[in-house]
């Protein structure tokens, strides 16, 4: 017998008995179902509330589980409208049951829905709102959750500080707890942190600890999470064979486990990689299969994503007209389904083909376009590259004074920043080759 079948007919049989745990039982199981992306165990939860005896026994507390359950699924599906009027009702019903702990369930996933389409001031509003409700009524386990969730969100904006603050809480609550697992999902946390500031080996010792408590617990997803995660860090290390056998393991375990949406995120990853190791054939045959997978899934943000990584493979070969085709492909998709972060990214890519094509019109459009995004989301390392390019372009184009001022304002947004030091120093290369004074 599966876990999903017996799971759910053992919450059942506690509803039956009036067990007072039935319900916390019912939420655990929604949660890692969700973790999971399993569908059918959401709906199977769903079910189960939904019977007619089970209805008469919690009345508006088990519709507001439903209704938070439903909410999930149309989030997962994409429908964003629907699950906001799901969720909406879901948190009327809360309130007028006093359930704190299935109401923090709720606004977790508003908070992640709100993350998911970077309505970060929202996201940030949710979480907070859900930790004083933890604070208020003593939900300790709840609490390291938000906390977890919203020390990401800090992440995004740069707050480094607060992050880690809120992680090392979380992380000595689950422990006091003994939850194990919930402390190796904070550890992943810790280690994204930890490669946002470029403490990269510390992240690595993160990653691996969290790694053999997810295997302990033959957490598979949560492996491969991992595996992809360190698979990033030696990219950022410039150490590419070791992360192609990271994201090459990442992609065993989700052909082992049928995974599609794994297996597009994991030969996606790995393509990226053989390109970082010029072994562009296999890159190429990695994103185009990842991409296809994509399409296979409808999934219009993954093929995005793998557009954008073609259009970077292409344009490390010199193919600037195949290049120019997946970035506008990628470009055109991200405006359609309003991917902000995706959309400043892929600019950026496009601007430095533009440069490479000497079409210095384009590249200042996109290079403009890219540094508005990355400052409209508080993007500080990607605004300064915007500028560093808008400063190049200025550079060839013999404006020695415009390419300063951008420079400076780069230099001056990552003023204390981790990434402060790569920017300075490509703005001293860039001096240096042409002969100009490099901004202090």
């Amino acid at each position: 017998m599966s876990a999903q079948p017996y799971f759910s007919e053992r919450i059942a049989l506690m509803i039956e008995r009036d067990d007072p745990l039935a319900l916390i039982r019912w939420r655990q199981q929604l949660r890692h179902a969700l973790e999971r992306q399993n569908v059918k165990h959401v709906h199977s939860l769903i079910q189960l509330l939904k019977q007619e005896a089970v209805v008469k026994k919690y009345g508006k507390r088990g519709m507001a589980h439903v209704r938070m359950a439903e909410g999930a699924l149309q989030s997962t599906g994409g429908n964003a409208r629907e699950a906001r009027q799901k969720w909406q009702q879901a948190d009327q019903l809360f309130k007028q049951t006093f359930d704190y702990e299935g109401h923090v369930l709720l606004l977790l996933s508003l908070g992640g829905h709100y993350d998911e389409h970077q309505q970060y001031a929202q996201a940030i509003e949710t979480y907070q709102y859900a930790r004083q409700l933890c604070l208020q009524h003593d939900l300790r386990h709840s609490l390291a959750n938000v906390q977890t969730n919203l020390a990401s969100l800090y992440q995004t904006q740069g707050n480094w500080e607060e992050a880690v603050e809120l992680l090392q809480q979380s992380l000595n609550i689950f422990l006091s707890l003994n939850d194990i697992f919930s402390a190796g999902v904070t550890l992943g946390t810790m280690g994204e942190l930890l490669i946002d500031v470029g403490a990269y080996e510390e992240a690595i010792e993160c990653y691996e600890t969290s790694f053999d408590i997810f295997k302990e617990a033959n957490h598979v997803g949560s492996q491969i999470s991992v595996l992809n995660n360190l698979g990033r860090i030696y990219e950022l290390q410039e150490r590419p064979l070791i992360a192609i056998e990271q994201f090459s393991k990442a992609l065993q375990l989700a052909n082992e486990t049928e995974n599609i949406r794994r297996q597009a995120t994991a030969l996606d990853n790995l393509g990226g990689a053989y390109r970082s190791a010029e072994q562009y054939e296999q890159a190429l045959v990695a994103h185009e299969q990842g991409l296809a997978l994509y399409k296979q899934l409808g999934d219009q943000h993954g093929c995005t994503i793998s557009l954008h990584h073609l259009g970077q493979l292409y344009l490390a070969q010199g193919a600037f007209t195949k290049s120019f085709a997946s970035i506008s492909e990628a470009l055109a998709l991200k405006r359609q389904i309003g991917d902000e972060r995706g959309l400043m990214l892929a600019s950026l890519t496009m601007t430095k083909l533009q440069i490479k094509m000497e079409r210095w019109d384009g590249a200042i459009l996109f290079a403009t376009e890219s540094a508005a995004l990355a400052q409209s989301l508080s993007l500080d390392e990607q605004f300064a590259d915007a500028q560093l390019l808008l400063g190049l372009i200025n550079q060839q184009l013999k404006r020695p004074q415009i390419a300063q001022a951008h420079w400076e304002q780069a230099m001056e947004i990552v003023k204390d920043h981790p990434a402060e030091a790569r920017i300075k120093q490509a703005i001293q290369q860039l001096t240096q080759e042409n002969g100009t004074s490099p901004t202090t």
